[in-house]
């Protein structure tokens, strides 16, 4: 859900992508988790083709079905 939130926040490309400039660290702090636990999730997200994962940052691919899975 906190990736759901950051991507409303930050800009999205002409190709519908959103960079979010957070490292796992530090999306693990807002969302009280440990970065073990948001690398799991994000991996399994990339998995699905919701996200991409870059170091220092994830980029979101598909945020209707983040946002599906989100709720």
């Amino acid at each position: 859900r906190r990736l759901r939130d950051l991507a409303q926040v930050y800009k999205r490309t002409d190709d519908g992508t959103v960079t979010i400039p957070l490292t796992q660290e530090e999306l693990a702090e807002m969302a009280g988790t440990s970065r073990a636990t948001v690398n799991k999730i994000l991996r399994e997200e990339a998995a699905r083709g919701t996200v991409e994962l870059r170091r220092g940052r994830t980029i979101v691919t598909d945020l209707e079905l983040l946002a599906q899975r989100a709720r």
